[in-house]
């Protein structure tokens, strides 16, 4: 994400880890549903930063739903390197 916001805004980007934050910012038109999906991966990116979280992970993130997340993740890449085309 932050690769594309400096392509798209010619700056560097806001020293930030919140990926719907820094779409939005960066003015690329990223659908709602990816959005969404974003703002589920920023969850599990503050939940991993602290100890008192992991837990709370752990009793979630089971094969299916992780192999979920994975397929999803591989899609939003495909969708944001079509968009910095």
């Amino acid at each position: 994400m932050k690769g594309l916001y400096i392509q798209q805004c010619k700056e560097h980007p806001p020293k930030i880890h919140d990926l719907v934050k820094l779409a939005k910012s960066s003015q690329l038109e990223v659908a709602d549903d990816n959005l969404r999906f974003m703002n589920q991966l920023n969850r599990f990116n503050i939940e991993g930063r602290y100890p008192e979280y992991k837990n709370s992970i752990k009793a979630v993130a089971n094969y299916e739903f992780t192999y979920e997340i994975l397929l999803k993740t591989q899609e939003l890449i495909k969708c944001l390197k079509s968009l910095k085309q």
